[in-house]
């Protein structure tokens, strides 16, 4: 009766397995995973838009919108760690869907982005998502992990008020600063190894969008950024 017993529990072990697996590989629909990643990329975007305009006139409306552009991501994030851990980057996705799983991870904490960055360099040499994504990607986990740069895509806001002997910055006007660049006489052939605009040029696009100025003072140190303050002063741009 025990050998009865014991073969019931495996047959009944094996068909579960086989069933999760049948599962799996019924939920594996590429139509239905693309059209999803699209969405989440029109959404990603979206949301981001109006945290962009209402930046212009911070107020309880950009608090608000801060809030449910934390929502979507987190939502869309358990979305993507799923898909990924699962199944890994499907193939035949459309450019779209691809870059939402981009956007994704590169909208994620620290841990979320280093867990994906090697996926992403990846994708970005088989040519699914850009090598400039790639590279705005590992700047960033590099700023997080308080290192210099190599592209110069980031940027550290401050907030509060600050000291200055530029004439051209009033003491009480939002700035950003390049991050700490890595090889700053070099940075503009790095970009462009990776199809991204002279820095100068990135520099000119983020004031437009973000109506701030933008300032690259090739002296700060990585240890000047902190708490979101610099300890020095913003030198006289010459």
């Amino acid at each position: 009766m025990k050998y009865i017993y014991k073969y019931l529990l495996v047959l009944a072990v094996n068909v579960l397995f086989y069933n999760v697996g049948d599962v799996f590989s019924q939920s594996y629909d590429i139509e239905k995973i693309d059209s999803k990643l699209c969405a989440i990329y029109h959404e990603d975007q979206h949301i981001r838009k109006q945290v962009i305009a209402a930046m212009q006139k911070p107020s309880i409306e950009l608090v608000a919108l801060l809030e449910k552009e934390d929502s979507i991501d987190t939502r869309n994030q358990k979305y993507v760690s799923n898909l990924l851990d699962n199944y890994g980057w499907p193939d035949n996705l459309s450019d779209t869907a691809s870059s939402a799983i981009f956007l994704v991870i590169d909208h994620s904490d620290k841990s979320y982005s280093e867990k994906y960055l090697e996926m992403a360099k990846e994708k970005a040499d088989q040519g699914i998502i850009s090598k400039s994504d790639a590279a705005t990607l590992e700047d960033r986990l590099l700023m997080w992990t308080n290192k210099p740069q190599i592209y110069g895509t980031q940027t550290k806001s401050n907030m509060t008020l600050y000291v200055t002997d530029n004439d051209d910055l009033p003491e009480n006007q939002n700035v950003a600063y390049i991050w700490p660049i890595e090889d700053p006489e070099n940075v503009d052939k790095l970009r462009a190894s990776v199809g991204l605009d002279p820095l100068n040029t990135y520099i000119k696009k983020v004031e437009d969008v973000y109506q701030m100025k933008v300032v690259w003072d090739k002296s700060l140190k990585v240890r000047d950024f902190k708490d979101k303050k610099l300890s020095k002063k913003v030198k006289k741009q010459k």
